[in-house]
């Protein structure tokens, strides 16, 4: 949980605890929102992208990447069909 997410709980806890407090910190936590969202997809990506070097690192000992396969998902159900391309 990075810095914003824990002042944006922090300040939800304040508001929870003593409601009178919630219209002048009304602003700071709309501003808190948008930068934990920023920060949050931000730690998301680099997550991923750590899965993904983790992932070629394990399929490169066989001679294969995750470039070899293609992911789709179905809109109506919302499984995913895994492919192996060459």
């Amino acid at each position: 949980m990075g810095m914003h997410q824990k002042a944006l709980a922090d300040l939800n806890k304040a508001v929870e605890l003593d409601g009178t407090i919630e219209p002048q910190y009304r602003d700071k936590v709309c501003k808190l929102k948008v930068a934990a969202e920023k920060e949050f997809a931000k730690e998301k990506d680099e997550m991923m992208g750590k899965l993904k070097d983790l992932g070629n690192t394990l399929l490169g000992k066989i001679g294969l990447s995750l470039d070899n396969f293609k992911v789709n998902k179905d809109e109506n159900t919302g499984s995913y069909n895994i492919q192996f391309q060459n």
